[in-house]
């Protein structure tokens, strides 16, 4: 049975109002710093009303991310579908969309990433996080396997192959990696550098 707050317009617009509170005090203050408290007065609420929509800070936490990955997902699909061109192309254009998020969201709200580490103790957070792996093996996979049926690229197995350049590319797609990048102004650049050796291996 559907928690009533999941389907009451009313009682989600709610939700969204918490997570979006919380998101910016998790990022002023970071999320070990932030209180149940604190959300509810930045949301002109009771600490006990908070309750009847997250069962725990970590539950809010969740959310947020869970918001994150989503607009991330959205602006990586939206890159694919209108990049013009090739296979090559398009990858190359959608792991920088999603990794250029990323890269935006610790620029401006850089503590938030506190709640990566918090987030995977929680067994909902894991399985977030899991996804989310798996929603980016999926697109870059598939963006290999476009790349194979039009002669862009040779791979005897996409999916593996996807994976490899997912696992290539990981210190890309971790928060704590990129704040501690040796040039934060060299991200991207780096990142180019990194897809334009894998790119060189896929191709006849």
């Amino acid at each position: 049975m559907l928690n009533p707050a999941e389907t009451n317009p009313q009682m989600l617009e709610t939700k969204r109002l918490i997570r979006d509170q919380a998101e910016a005090l998790f990022g002023h203050y970071g999320f070990s710093k932030t209180s149940v408290g604190d959300i509810a007065k930045a949301c002109s609420m009771s600490t006990g009303n908070i309750y009847r929509f997250f069962r725990s800070k970590q539950a809010i936490g969740i959310a947020v991310v869970h918001n994150y990955f989503e607009n991330q997902a959205h602006k990586m699909l939206e890159t694919r579908t209108q990049t013009p061109g090739t296979a090559d192309q398009r990858l190359r254009a959608t792991i920088t969309a999603g990794v250029g998020h990323l890269v935006e969201t610790m620029d401006g709200n850089p503590r938030i990433f506190e709640l990566a580490e918090f987030v995977i103790e929680d067994s909902e957070g894991e399985q977030l996080m899991e996804a989310q792996r798996q929603f980016l093996r999926w697109i870059v996979s598939d963006l290999v396997a476009e790349g194979v049926r039009e002669g862009t690229f040779v791979s005897e197995d996409p999916d593996e192959d996807g994976w490899t350049i997912l696992l290539a590319t990981t210190g890309f797609w971790m928060p704590q990696a990129l704040v501690a990048w040796h040039d934060q102004s060299l991200i991207m650049e780096d990142l180019q550098s990194v897809l334009s050796l894998m790119m060189r291996g896929l191709r006849p």
